[in-house]
């Protein structure tokens, strides 16, 4: 049996209500069958837990794995597809991918150190960069993303109904943003596929190849310049 930690499957019925349940429910018999069909002996969770529920697994073969499951929504499907593009450049290689379903299994990235355990700012700095340039290509033409143009319409509307302010942030601060947003994206110089979450906690240490040190995990998979990566 399957541990579902009770703050992890709180907070799935605090996102999805009844959907989140019914996929609780339905959360045992799901990782049972994934472990048959790839033959994998899986482990405790992962903790934190968060969105998803990410244990790490062994393969027959000796291959370490990670398997992750969600409820089916856009933000996976997005994953998904970037994972696809990506196709292991700079980033956990994905070996199998169900959107409808929210079923991905993917490449365990060892030894997996956060980047926040190198304490150099330059060489962390350098690390990021390396691997923000493997990631970033140009848009795909066919792929719905997310555009970071969007993000400003959101803020918009959020600003409408919310017109004390967003949590901490006084209204005029979250006005301000928002048109300098709106301004420094009005006009990009180019469209690129980008990580849309790339931060300390998302870049790990990797035994890969001598030349592949560190790769990035967890994309959302946004569409915008490269300016945007940085500020993610």
């Amino acid at each position: 049996m399957i541990e579902i930690p009770a703050k992890f499957a709180q907070h799935m019925r605090n996102l999805y209500a009844d959907e989140g349940q019914a996929w609780l429910n339905a959360l045992p018999a799901l990782v049972d069958e994934c472990a048959e069909r790839w033959s994998l002996r899986v482990q405790s969770p992962f903790a934190p837990l968060s969105y998803n529920y990410v244990l790490p697994a062994t393969r027959a073969d000796g291959a370490a794995v990670v398997l992750k499951l969600g409820v089916p929504n856009d933000e996976l499907t997005s994953e998904i597809e970037a994972l696809r593009i990506f196709d292991g450049r700079g980033i956990s290689q994905l070996l199998f991918g169900d959107a409808e379903r929210g079923i991905l299994l993917l490449e365990r990235v060892q030894p997996g150190a956060m980047l926040t355990t190198v304490t150099d700012d330059a060489r962390a700095t350098a690390i990021a960069a390396s691997v923000m340039q493997q990631l970033w290509q140009p848009a795909p033409a066919q792929q719905r993303f997310a555009r970071y143009t969007d993000l400003v319409d959101e803020m918009r509307a959020t600003l409408a109904i919310l017109p004390n302010g967003v949590g901490p942030f006084p209204k005029k601060l979250v006005e301000t943003v928002h048109a300098l947003a709106h301004d420094l994206l009005a006009a990009p110089p180019e469209q690129m596929l980008l990580h849309g979450d790339f931060h300390h906690y998302n870049v790990l240490s990797t035994d890969r190849t001598p030349d592949a040190t560190w790769l990035a995990i967890d994309p959302k998979g946004r569409v915008g310049e490269r300016a945007c990566e940085v500020g993610a």
